[in-house]
């Protein structure tokens, strides 16, 4: 989980900006803070189990960690889709493509 100043607040609506994947659809936006935002949702289409669904946000959260700790200034919803895989790697390799989209 993100700590709390990480956590995405859904109250003012999602992002505009999208990027789109097999694995997931990212929306994103610029903020006016210091750090960026994040949020990870998981859908029941994608398991009907709350323990499934969280072990693959939790998955994603440890690779966007990674991955996205030096952006500054920009909100992310990372909305995950039915072609998620097990795979760790396919999973990095995918949000690496990602990143490099949005830069």
């Amino acid at each position: 989980m993100f700590e709390k100043r990480l956590r995405f607040p859904f109250k003012k609506g999602m992002p505009k900006t999208s990027v789109n994947s097999p694995q997931f659809l990212l929306k994103y936006g610029q903020n006016n803070l210091n750090h960026a935002r994040f949020a990870v949702v998981v859908s029941k289409k994608i398991d009907k189990k709350a323990t499934g669904r969280n072990k693959i946000r939790r998955r994603v959260i440890s690779l966007i960690k990674k991955i996205f700790e030096k952006e500054l200034s920009f909100d992310f919803v990372f909305i995950v889709r039915k072609e998620i895989g097990q795979d760790m790697q396919a999973i990095e390799i995918e949000l690496k493509k990602i990143r490099a989209q949005i830069h």
